[in-house]
């Protein structure tokens, strides 16, 4: 309900909102990191850091507040131990109000890579299954005693 509300009230003050969501690139080991170009320029707007409508972190005049699972905060940044979905919404006051909501999709390259790698190793056996399969249909394989 209180999203709602805050929406209802944003939308009646002539607020603008937007959202986005933006894929990210998670270390292999260590601390992942997320930048944000439009908060890291607008570094006097309120920024607040969510995982699942739970905050995580808060820069806002200057000074920043880190929860786990974020290690390291400053303006337009945040250093996590893991690799999570997160979402930054940027709130700026600076005539009209406006917020920027963008919903960061963590992925791991190693995963990616390996599951890529297995993708194209079976699609080449499929073909090449395939291709075995229409030579033994072959009417013309019979004259030569290829068909079983």
């Amino acid at each position: 309900m209180l999203p709602f509300l805050l929406c209802a009230l944003l939308t009646s003050v002539g607020a603008t909102v937007t959202e986005l969501t933006v894929t990210y690139n998670c270390a292999e080991e260590g601390s992942h990191g997320i930048y944000d170009e439009y908060a890291a320029f607008n570094g006097d707007c309120e920024q607040y850091w969510s995982v699942e409508d739970l905050s995580v972190g808060t820069y806002q005049y200057s000074r920043s507040e880190c929860q786990n699972p974020c290690v390291e905060l400053s303006v337009g940044r945040i250093n996590l131990t893991d690799c999570i979905n997160i979402t930054l919404a940027v709130t700026c006051s600076k005539g009209n109000l406006t917020e920027r909501r963008v919903n960061f999709i963590g992925l791991l390259l190693g995963l990616i890579t390996f599951m890529m790698t297995v993708g194209v190793v079976l699609l080449g056996c499929y073909y090449k299954r395939r291709r075995n399969n229409a030579q033994l249909t072959d009417p013309s394989q019979a004259s030569e005693g290829l068909l079983v």
